[in-house]
């Protein structure tokens, strides 16, 4: 059945660097007609920007763009309701205007909602209220149920087939390479691989303490985001794309599990039972689970380069022809899901 006579309200932090802008742009091609509203605070306001920033680092969050209000006085006709990592949407919010348009509302978060760090009691209070959860942490599943959710979904990671295509010809110019935030766990291991005389490029969000240490062991390393195309460069610029999960959230996949191979690069990933599911091991993808067998992996496909690129392009394949971007998870979410049980 097809979802494109269905009208949605999209809530969430619509900056164009993240995912959920992604997932908002997505939405535009499935359904009839989305409507947005945005969520992040932009630096525009300097005080508000700066006051978010400091709440959000200790767990508290405000509705300081008066979103709640905005949402509560929506009047056009919509048919669901789509909150993506809604902690500054009240339940009194959802429980109006659900009222009033009659409408489905779905809760989506691709982070682990039981980390304290990424709730809030407007989350909390919430969840009993959404008719559907949506939760890339299968984990999440049963511990949504344990408080409260009605229906909870799950639905693995998913690429952007716009923002995180394929740049043709482009040359690997560094050996190993990692793009993301520093976790101590992580930082760990890329010190001991910097140690151990491998030659690292690091980019992504860095103390400036590990930055330090990293070049004294001559690793490439810049402490900033890449957004796109700078980040589809790097990965195909890596001849090998280290790929950790955030201990955190309890990772068992992560975006860049999916990003990586969907982009053509090689993904050497921490081994777990989703990461299997989602690759052939040693055919669509490479994983490890300690130190030595990461070394090991990372001197035999730096000395293979055929093997390397057998399975950069077969996990390329993989990404494409089993549907596992945004545009097809969803597009299925609702079709095999949500619009079924309504």
């Amino acid at each position: 059945m097809s979802n494109n006579r269905f009208e949605i309200l999209y809530i969430g932090p619509l900056n164009v660097n993240g995912t959920c802008y992604q997932r908002f742009l997505t939405f535009k091609r499935i359904f009839k007609c989305v409507y947005g509203f945005d969520t992040y605070v932009y630096k525009k306001n300097i005080l508000v920007y700066y006051l978010n920033v400091f709440f959000n680092k200790n767990n508290l969050w405000f509705d300081f763009l008066n979103i709640n209000k905005a949402v509560s006085g929506f009047n056009k006709k919509i048919d669901f309701v789509w909150v993506d990592k809604g902690l500054t949407i009240s339940w009194k919010t959802l429980e109006k205007i659900k009222i009033r348009h009659n409408c489905k509302l779905i809760h989506y978060s691709p982070d682990d909602m039981f980390n304290s760090a990424n709730q809030s009691k407007y989350y909390l209070k919430s969840i009993k209220t959404y008719d559907y959860h949506i939760t890339t942490k299968s984990y999440n599943v049963q511990e949504l149920k344990s408080y409260g959710a009605k229906d909870v979904f799950f639905i693995n990671n998913c690429f952007d087939d716009i923002f995180h295509s394929k740049i043709n010809f482009i040359t690997p110019t560094y050996e190993v390479g990692f793009i993301g935030s520093f976790e101590i766990e992580r930082a760990e291991i890329l010190f001991k691989l910097a140690r151990r005389g491998i030659k690292l490029t690091i980019r992504g969000n860095w103390p400036q303490a590990w930055v330090r240490k990293f070049k004294e062991h001559k690793v490439d390393i810049c402490a900033r985001e890449l957004d796109f195309p700078e980040y589809n460069i790097f990965i195909q610029q890596c001849k090998i794309n280290l790929c950790f999960l955030r201990k955190a959230n309890r990772d068992l996949q992560t975006t860049r599990s999916i990003e990586i191979p969907a982009m053509g690069g090689f993904m050497l990933a921490e081994d777990t039972y989703e990461h299997r599911i989602l690759f052939k091991e040693n055919i669509e993808a490479v994983f490890f689970n300690n130190i030595d067998t990461l070394i090991n992996k990372i001197v035999f496909y730096l000395t293979h380069d055929e093997e390397r690129k057998k399975i950069q392009n077969a996990g390329y394949l993989r990404c494409h022809e089993s549907g596992y971007s945004n545009f097809e998870n969803f597009n299925r979410l609702f079709s095999e899901k949500i619009v079924k049980v309504i």
